[in-house]
C-alpha cells in the first residue's frame, strides 16, 4: 500500500517538475522575445584582436575577440565571450544592438535558457510518462 502511494506521489512530482519547467522556459522565451524587438539593428563589428586560451578539461582552444563597430559615426566597442569558433583580426561579425542605445547589444540569454528549460521539462516529462 505504501509503495502504491509513493509512485503516485513520485509520479507527481515528476509531473509537477516537467511543468514547471517547461512553463519557465516559455516564459524566458517570451522574454527573448520581447527583447529581440528592442535590438532593432543589425551592424557589422570587426574583430581588433583575439585572446585564446588553452581548455585543458576539453582539450582544445576557446577564443575571445575584441570588436569594434560604428553608429552615425560614433565609435563603439564589444567583446565576444569564449567559444571555440576561431576568430581573426579583421573578421567580420554581425550584432543585432539597440538603436536607441546602440552600446546594448543582444546576447540571446533569455532564449538559451528558455531552450534548456523546456528541454530539461520534456525529458522529465518523459519520464513522467514511462511509468
Amino acid at each position: 500500500m505504501k509503495t502504491k502511494i509513493r509512485k503516485k506521489i513520485k509520479a507527481y512530482i515528476e509531473l509537477i517538475l516537467s511543468l514547471v519547467f517547461i512553463i519557465s522556459g516559455v516564459y524566458f522565451c517570451y522574454i527573448q522575445y520581447n527583447e529581440n524587438q528592442k535590438y532593432d539593428t543589425r551592424v557589422d563589428a570587426v574583430v581588433k584582436s583575439v585572446e585564446d586560451k588553452y581548455d585543458r578539461k576539453n582539450n582544445k582552444h576557446k577564443y575571445k575577440a575584441k570588436c569594434e563597430y560604428e553608429v552615425n559615426g560614433k565609435p563603439y566597442s564589444y567583446v565576444t565571450d569564449w567559444s571555440s569558433h576561431h576568430y581573426t583580426k579583421n573578421d567580420i561579425i554581425s550584432i543585432n544592438i539597440d538603436s536607441a542605445d546602440p552600446e546594448k547589444i543582444n546576447k540571446y540569454g533569455h532564449g538559451t535558457l528558455g531552450a534548456f528549460l523546456i528541454f530539461c521539462g520534456g525529458f522529465a516529462f518523459y519520464f513522467y510518462k514511462r511509468e
